[in-house]
């Protein structure tokens, strides 16, 4: 089930906030410009934690996980929306035109391999799983008759 309005205006206001910044250490530290930030739909919220929207295949947005801003943080990540679960991030480029998946750990290294992937002009999705701890065997069906890579 989708978000609510609420939550789908806080990822908003915070997509604001990145296109009025022009300088992130914490994006900085993943190799990416505000700009890429922006085209990958991440967004800033208050104290300059990235928030990472995450959506279902079918595009509606499931979860918001925050990216603390300070780079050795303890506990660098954390859901706003806790009751949730733990869902992927999925580069949202999953269809029957794609032949090939690849999976990391976490959804920073899945936004990064993505935009990296883009740039190569590969048509390959990638799923950034939420820690080593979570599995993919929700992703089964998608990942059936394809090529996958596993990082």
């Amino acid at each position: 089930e989708p978000l609510s309005d609420d939550w789908q205006q806080k990822i908003s206001d915070a997509r604001i906030k990145l296109e009025r910044t022009e300088h992130s250490k914490i994006l900085e530290h993943y190799g990416l410009t505000t700009v890429q930030a922006r085209n990958a739909g991440l967004g800033l919220d208050g104290d300059g934690g990235v928030l990472i929207p995450i959506y279902s295949l079918s595009m509606e947005l499931l979860a918001i996980k925050k990216r603390k801003p300070q780079i050795n943080a303890d506990k660098r990540y954390t859901y706003l929306t806790a009751d949730r679960g733990s869902p992927a991030w999925i580069s949202g480029s999953i269809n029957p035109l794609t032949n090939a998946v690849l999976i990391v750990e976490g959804e920073m290294n899945g936004i990064v391999a993505h935009l990296c992937l883009q740039q190569l002009g590969l048509n390959i999705a990638v799923i950034g799983v939420a820690g080593a701890q979570h599995g993919i065997e929700e992703w089964a069906a998608v990942l059936e008759n394809r090529d996958v890579m596993i990082f």
